[in-house]
């Protein structure tokens, strides 16, 4: 009785309340570049995850999808990516690397559902959800190349370029075997074209579009005679066109001596030993050179007393040694040591330093060291110390150098010179140290191999030294103007006041320019890089929003050396100028500091928005007192002060 009163009572609530139930979920919507996708299948969301299609979501990403049914695989190739998913597997690989997914790719409806997020993320797209509109867009960005320099990457020189995606390349054989020619699927959207670099690698690099249907750059670098090359991806969508040393060319010249001349791109590290006994006759000499390639042929050994043959070998990879190997004909006596490009061995007699003589003028000090023959020898700096050193491997100190290894000058260039025997892994070398009173400039008169070592240590460090001057804007760029006065003037104004000092004292002085006239960034770089300038010195005049500013700073690129650089030019400015001190600023991004090769730095000298700096700058004492600032930081770097 009561239960059929129950069932009457629920039948009676039933009929007369209201039973709501959630409306169905919008469907998940795909947008790639602001455009619908259909499909088939429509997306799900799993485990808070969007996952799609893996056909139509690639496809419409510009890539190829292929499944492997045995394998229960799909692939996913575009460019030189590729991707490889597994269903029901949360581990995937991107080109072999393995990559954790937080959900894996499954089959919903006979068709390979993936992760959107990870797949559109890999394929250079950005991926972003509206949780309101239930709606997944994915933007897929044009390739771009934003910019390119010339840097070190893991030591090694090399052309950086900047994308907004990863770029896809090919590289291209030229009919010119000193060309790099390297192909990018990106639009060229870069301020230059060019860059001139004029290094032991590298002369030019040139960039321009293809006449393709879709964006295309190349990239053609003028690379010197051997040079290889490696492209790595970096971070932040780059590429790098990596260069390495190469061992070029042996070069075997006969005589009394034998001298081998191991010819590479740039100079390279090295160290050499000796295997084998010369009474078994298996005696060798081993020079490794450390970082090179090996692109030299087997050389042409003349008639000798010393040699049966040279031998050489890719020794190493990552990291490159080059192997040479020279068999020798019984206990031959020999030198290694490095000229510039090149490591030179000379097989001879043995020597001795016999003699120094030392005559001291009154712009320079002429010293000459007499062998009892032919040597090789190599020349060091060390300018904290105030000393140059000359390493005459293989070579002892004779019995009758005047001064018992000491030989006191004080002319006020040299203060003495020491003559030192040393050994140095079971060889013996001669160190001849001049220990100097300002480390000055120098020129070494005689050649390579020599009976005579003539060197000539000059008064002035500026003696004979390259030294490159840039007065900012000009032309079309006047700089900043206030008052009704252009900065490029006193830039100008200052440089030229600066050259004049500088060659007073023995400099060689390029101008970018010597009047009003526009020269592109890029090009006063190139002018310091083509020529191998010793210093690059930019030379401008500051504004500010705020009138109440004043005062010097100077401007660096950030490695050790060109900070050392400008910390020495911007101190002798201060003193000078006694304006306010504003410091180093680290600027990376400036063309003239960032693209040349040797120490540089950009002095803003003052404010042309202050009253008091703009009436300094515009008399000619204070543009005198500038120049004379900048002539003495310069004159201190150089002279190791």
């Amino acid at each position: 009785m009561f239960k059929k009163i129950a069932i009457a009572l629920l039948a009676v609530l039933f009929l007369h309340t209201t039973v709501y139930a959630a409306p169905p979920a919008m469907p998940i919507e795909i947008y790639i570049n602001q455009k619908k996708i259909e499909s088939d299948v429509a997306p799900i969301i799993y485990n808070g995850r969007t996952l799609v299609p893996i056909r139509v979501i690639s496809e419409h990403l510009g890539a190829a999808v292929h499944w492997d049914d045995r394998e229960r695989t799909v692939r996913v190739a575009s460019g030189e990516k590729l991707i490889i998913l597994k269903i029901n597997d949360t581990r995937a690989f991107v080109n072999q690397k393995p990559v954790t997914l937080d959900v894996p790719a499954m089959i919903v409806k006979n068709r390979t559902m993936v992760p959107l997020r990870f797949l559109g993320e890999y394929l250079g797209a950005k991926v972003s959800w509206d949780d309101v509109k239930r709606r997944v867009d994915v933007t897929k960005f044009s390739a771009q190349i934003l910019d390119f320099s010339y840097s070190m990457v893991n030591e090694a020189p090399a052309v950086v370029i900047k994308g907004n995606v990863p770029l896809e390349y090919s590289v291209v054989q030229p009919d010119a075997g000193n060309l790099v020619v390297v192909d990018i699927n990106a639009e060229l959207k870069t301020q230059k074209n060019i860059l001139n670099v004029y290094d032991g690698y590298v002369d030019k690099v040139i960039a321009g579009t293809l006449g393709t249907d879709s964006p295309a750059s190349r990239f053609v670098i003028e690379a010197k005679d051997g040079v290889s090359f490696d492209i790595l991806r970096m971070e932040q969508n780059s590429l790098a066109i990596v260069f390495s040393n190469a061992l070029t060319s042996i070069e075997v010249e006969g005589g009394e001596n034998l001298i081998a001349r191991l010819k590479t791109v740039a100079p390279a590290k090295y160290r050499y030993f000796t295997i084998g006994t010369p009474e078994k006759g298996d005696y060798r000499l081993v020079v490794d050179i450390f970082g090179t390639r090996l692109s030299a042929s087997a050389p042409q050994i003349p008639e000798n007393n010393y040699v049966k043959a040279v031998r050489m070998s890719q020794f190493a990879v990552n990291p490159d040694t080059v192997r040479v190997v020279f068999d020798l004909k019984g206990d031959a006596h020999f030198q290694v040591f490095q000229n510039g490009g090149a490591i030179s061995v000379n097989f001879s007699p043995i020597q001795a330093l016999d003699d120094i003589r030392v005559n001291s003028e009154s712009d320079k000090t002429v010293v000459k060291l007499e062998l009892t023959g032919d040597v090789g020898y190599e020349a060091r700096e060390n300018r904290a110390s105030r000393q140059l050193e000359l390493i005459i491997p293989g070579v002892a100190p004779g019995e009758g150098l005047p001064g018992g290894g000491r030989i006191n000058v004080g002319d006020g260039i040299v203060e003495n010179i020491e003559i030192l025997k040393t050994s140095e892994e079971d060889h013996i070398q001669t160190v001849v140290t001049f220990n100097l009173t300002l480390f000055t400039g120098y020129k070494i008169v005689s050649p390579p191999v020599s009976s005579t070592i003539e060197i000539e240590i000059y008064r002035s460090p500026l003696k004979n030294r390259i030294i490159v001057l840039d007065p900012g804007h000009g032309g079309s760029d006047p700089g900043a103007v206030h008052s009704g006065v252009s900065e490029k003037n006193l830039n100008l104004d200052i440089a030229l006041r600066l050259k004049k000092l500088l060659e007073e004292n023995g400099a060689k002085v390029l101008m970018t320019r010597e009047s009003d006239i526009y020269v592109n960034l890029y090009t006063r770089a190139g002018i310091a890089n083509e020529v191998g300038a010793d210093l690059f010195v930019s030379i401008h005049n500051n504004a500010s929003s705020n009138a109440a500013t004043s005062g010097t700073m100077t401007l660096y690129y950030p490695t050790p050396e060109k900070k050392a650089f400008a910390q020495t030019v911007h101190k002798a400015v201060v003193e000078t100028l006694g304006l306010p001190n504003l410091g180093l600023v680290e600027r990376p991004n400036l063309v003239v500091i960032r693209e040349t090769r040797m120490p540089s730095a950009l002095v803003e000298v003052a404010f042309m928005t202050n009253k008091h700096d703009l009436a300094l700058l515009q008399t000619e004492g204070f543009r005198q007192k500038v120049a004379e600032g900048v002539f003495k930081g310069i004159y201190n770097y150089l002279s190791g002060q």
